[in-house]
């Protein structure tokens, strides 16, 4: 049997197809690439390895298994080693034989397997005619035969890992079986429906009458258990001169799968890539009339089938092919990847073993760190407060509305006020207590009895969400001890979930009741419209400016594009205007369906908080402080829309040079510069802010508004 050849010239121009004998294929109905590998190796390279054809193609089987099996790749695939000559010929169309020249430059008569892996420039192969010679003379020479000798080229010079140049295939092919479970050489062949051997002679009969220290010595590795040989070695024993029955069942098993079970196989019908006339073509082409397509050679070079070579044939070998003068096989080499790295290699280690020390210096420097600032925290005064927060604490969410998710909080019932804080212990909100409030606690009937309801007059509401109905009433207990321990009435009654969510007042719509009453409030009492943003302060300009009245109402005096951003009566105006952020066109008119709403907002009292958040200033600032202490008559800590339209209207009505005016117009400044340092109202001037103000003006403000 020849040596097997698979590659086609490279220096073809057109597709081996079109240049084949027969009818012409059109350019789209070409045969498919795969359909004359297909065709050659399973009805032409197949029987004449097997001594056996394969059983007639019935059509595509779907339900066939066409992968393949780790026997085949570990075990019979390996087989085809044994065949593998040391070298291969080279000769030209006219049956001449060439030398072949090494990398040593000197001349052999073949080409050495072993010196030729993964080599691409070798000295004879630079052309396409060198590879038309090397196929040309794999047709003419005669393969090993199957048996269990193999050559050094693949037993002990194959290519190896990244460490050693060179490896044995066939031990690397054992050990692969091995690491896929492969079974054992007994168990193989009673799963393919072969009769077991029980005697190691039977293995091979003809090896054992030939030379029986093979089997001995297979034998003596195996321990004389039969039952411990593996498919490879086994397989191997079994062949002769031709694959044994193990090998040829495996072999035919996984080609007839492979040819049944694939849905592209040229012969399938129904798939349509081509016809009964075509199929038969391609079953008619050989490797022959594939080497005569693309080789300029005689036909008459090469016998009829060039897997096989009989006696007769053109072109016979010189002799068959043995390491008698080939060159010597390269030996391996053991690359040392340390080599020449040693100091960078040393450095390395060195890093790995100080960085445990260097961990724990770091780890060490961190825990003095935190243990200076633990103690800093310590004597600090507000961790006392801190640990105050912390004792009885109730955990709970808090729902702010059906648009806005519930936030975790901690509840504190303390003498005097109910403080809600946050996980970082940050003061979120903290609702006072004082007589004669009338605090309102409302319980949810349904959906686990987990939800509370605090309505407090003169705050937007708290609802609490718990996870247990017992987390619920005992918040509720102690904020009944607390309430009467404050002398505060109370009252507690039950509504569903849903009408107690709707029945809150989120601080959402405490805003925008707020933000709506400012934004009408202003556009009524002020007629924007009609006075100027600097008319109410221009009859005091010359007093802050130095000029006169006169020019102080011009907007085109100079005095007046002179003043100051952070001069008194504009800081006044951005007051009114921009901080509030108040105009005619934002304003409008109130529709009817509002006046409820705004009656409701007429009704309620703003915190200092809430005063300050109104203007866009803080809490803390003296501008708010002195306007909330000048507008809170009864001096309950709140500010109602009456004492704000009091003093509000005052102002506006004012008489021209009038404390009361001065007052809210200027400004004292405490020292030069742009920030406000104090300002304050005179107590007489309060007083007389007070003493003006007329019930009636505001009730017929209030009537107009509404």
């Amino acid at each position: 049997m020849t040596a097997p050849a698979w590659s086609l010239s490279p220096h073809g121009s057109r597709p081996w197809a079109q240049t084949l004998p027969g009818p012409a294929w059109s350019n789209s109905r070409l045969p498919s690439p795969l359909s004359g590998p297909q065709n050659i190796a399973v009805y032409e390279w197949l029987p004449s390895f097997l001594q056996k054809t394969l059983p007639e193609y019935t059509g595509y089987r779907p339900f066939l298994d066409p992968s393949i099996s780790s026997e085949f790749v570990a075990a019979s695939e390996q087989f085809l080693s044994t065949m593998v000559p040391p070298g291969v010929y080279m000769r030209n169309a006219s049956c001449h034989f060439q030398g072949v020249i090494n990398r040593n430059s000197s001349v052999s008569r073949a080409l050495r397997v072993c010196n030729s892996y993964w080599s691409r420039e070798h000295p004879s192969l630079q052309s396409a005619e060198d590879v038309d010679a090397l196929l040309l003379g794999m047709t003419s020479q005669i393969a090993e035969r199957e048996d269990h000798v193999v050559v050094e080229d693949v037993r002990d010079f194959w290519p190896g890992p990244l460490k050693f140049s060179r490896t044995d295939h066939l031990a690397s092919c054992l050990q692969r079986g091995r690491d896929l479970g492969l079974p054992s050489y007994n168990k193989a062949r009673a799963a393919l429906g072969l009769p077991p051997i029980t005697r190691w002679q039977d293995i091979n009969t003809a090896l054992s009458w030939s030379d029986d220290t093979v089997l001995e010595a297979t034998a003596s590795l195996y321990n004389q258990d039969l039952s411990w040989l593996e498919l490879l070695p086994g397989g191997l024993l079994e062949s002769h001169g031709d694959p044994g029955p193990l090998f040829s069942t495996i072999v035919l098993d996984q080609f007839v799968r492979l040819r049944d079970g694939d849905r592209y196989w040229f012969e399938n019908t129904r798939n349509g890539l081509f016809s009964k006339k075509e199929i038969e073509e391609i079953r008619n082409t050989t490797l022959r009339d594939v080497l005569v397509a693309v080789i300029d050679v005689d036909p008459s070079a090469l016998q009829p089938s060039v897997f096989v070579w009989h006696k007769g044939d053109p072109c016979p070998q010189p002799r068959q092919l043995s390491t008698e003068g080939l060159p010597a096989c390269a030996p391996y080499i053991v690359r040392d990847y340390f080599e020449g790295s040693g100091f960078g290699f040393g450095v390395t280690i060195g890093t790995l073993c100080c960085f445990p020390l260097v961990s724990l210096l770091s780890a060490w420097i961190v825990a003095r760190l935190r243990m200076r600032n633990f103690k800093r925290l310590q004597g600090q005064d507000c961790q006392s407060i801190v640990s105050e927060k912390l004792v009885g604490g109730t955990e709970a969410l808090e729902w702010q509305g059906h648009k806005e998710p519930c936030r975790p909080v901690l509840v504190h019932l303390q003498p005097g006020q109910i403080r809600v804080v946050d996980g970082r212990l940050t003061v979120l909100r903290t609702i006072q207590l004082q007589p004669p409030q009338q605090i309102n606690l409302v319980l949810s009937s349904n959906r686990g009895r987990r939800t509370l309801l605090l309505k407090i007059p003169k705050e937007y509401d708290l609802v609490l969400l718990f996870n247990l109905e017992e987390e619920r009433q005992a918040l509720v207990e102690n904020l009944r001890a607390a309430l009467k321990e404050s002398g505060l009435s109370f009252q507690e009654w039950e509504l569903r979930e849903q009408e107690l969510m709707r029945a809150a007042v989120t601080r959402e719509q405490r805003s925008h009741l707020l933000e709506t009453f400012f934004r009408h409030l202003f556009s009524q009492v002020c007629i924007w419209d009609q006075i100027r943003p600097y008319a109410v302060v221009a009859p005091y300009l010359h007093e802050a400016m130095g000029v006169t009245p006169e020019e102080a109402r011009s907007p085109e005096k100079s005095a007046i594009k002179e003043l100051r951003e952070d001069s008194e009566p504009l800081v006044c105006c951005k007051v009114m205007m921009e901080v509030l952020d108040i105009n005619q066109a934002d304003a409008g008119t109130l529709p009817l369906d509002s006046s409820q709403k705004v009656r409701e907002a007429l009704t309620c009292e703003l915190s200092r908080a809430e005063f300050a958040e109104s203007l866009g200033l803080k809490p803390q600032d003296m501008f708010v402080e002195s306007m909330f202490s000048l507008a809170d008559k009864d001096g309950n800590g709140y500010l109602s829309f009456r004492e704000f339209l009091d003093i509000l209207v005052v102002f506006m009505k004012g008489e021209r040079g009038g404390n009361d005016r001065r007052g809210w117009i200027c400004w004292k400044w405490g020292s030069p510069g742009p920030g406000l340092q104090s300002w304050q109202m005179p107590r007489s001037d309060q007083a007389g802010v007070r003493k003006q103000s007329d019930p009636c003006c505001v009730q017929q403000l209030v009537i107009t508004l509404v």
